[in-house]
């Protein structure tokens, strides 16, 4: 399957947050657009990386409810594999 293919069924609309911004509010992102991953970006708009669904849910498992007032940095996946279409 091509980058092209999934693009036609997913669309081609990327969703970000600041590296800076709190779980919490990469949450609202996620449960506004029906989506379950964002791409991490730093002020330049460079990705410095990707927090899903899943990287939530184990940070809760280990920290609690702490983990929606930390910062999205300290839960995303860094350096994700990325390709320009």
């Amino acid at each position: 399957m091509k980058v092209e293919d999934i693009l036609k069924v997913k669309g081609d609309r990327v969703f970000t947050v600041l590296n800076e911004a709190t779980i919490s509010q990469a949450i609202i992102v996620l449960n506004e657009n029906n989506i379950g991953a964002v791409l991490v970006v730093d002020n330049g708009g460079a990705i410095t990386g990707i927090l899903s669904e899943r990287d939530i849910v184990r940070q809760l498992g280990k920290n609690g409810s702490t983990t929606l007032s930390s910062s999205v940095d300290s839960c995303m996946t860094a350096n994700p594999y990325h390709c320009a279409c």
